[in-house]
């Protein structure tokens, strides 16, 4: 694997935001990405632990493998030592991205206030992030904020019109507001894009039971 720091872009990253690799930091790399497969395509809880584990003990500063290793704990039911591992990626490197994964976490424990904190910093840090946009599109929701909801995720979906959390993110957002319709279509838009995952199939399952589509 190469991996080009600044994208093809004339400007440097900044000092602290990428670091060249060693040999057996690559190797953990692709044991980190292996293990994610397991997870997400074999549901392979287990292989996808071990896998993981592995590349810690050979990169235990990579907030990736941390929050890699996060989800797994979070999938098999074990939040706290998910969000434990998600502080710790996001105290290695706090950015945007770390930040928004522990908002996550919070918000599906209905944990509202430490979810609107995280997401608030990830904002702060970087304004123009579509996830945390939509995470707190997400918030507002939970808070039955529907006008706040809806500018949030406008503003992700024009940031990020692929992102792979609004089609569903859309689909609670317009159940909520009554219009099943479009909240059926936003399900099919999730499920199109992400086929294979499972997690997306449910929550689709559970918008089209709402809407009244029982087939």
């Amino acid at each position: 694997w190469i991996f080009h720091p600044t994208a093809g872009q004339a400007t440097p990253p900044e000092s602290g935001s990428c670091r060249v690799l060693t040999d057996v930091q690559a190797v953990a790399a692709a044991l980190n990405t292996s293990g994610l497969h397991q997870l997400v395509h074999e549901n392979d809880a287990v292989r996808a632990m071990e896998q993981v584990r592995k590349a810690l003990r050979l990169d235990r500063r990579a907030p990736y493998i941390r929050s890699v290793q996060a989800v797994v704990f979070i999938t098999n039911g074990g939040t706290p030592q998910g969000i434990e591992e998600l502080q710790a990626a996001a105290q290695i490197r706090p950015d945007g991205p770390r930040r928004n994964n522990v908002a996550g976490v919070f918000l599906a424990t209905q944990d509202i206030d430490q979810a609107s904190r995280e997401v608030a910093a990830a904002l702060e840090q970087f304004p123009d992030y579509a996830a945390a946009h939509a995470w707190l599109g997400a918030i507002y929701m939970a808070q039955g904020e529907t006008e706040q909801a809806r500018t949030e995720l406008a503003k992700a979906d024009e940031l990020e019109p692929r992102l792979q959390v609004l089609p569903l993110l859309w689909a609670q957002y317009f159940l909520g507001v009554g219009d099943s319709d479009t909240a059926a279509d936003r399900a099919r838009q999730a499920v199109e894009r992400r086929p294979h995952h499972w997690q997306t199939r449910l929550q689709a399952a559970q918008i089209f039971r709402a809407a009244g589509r029982f087939e």
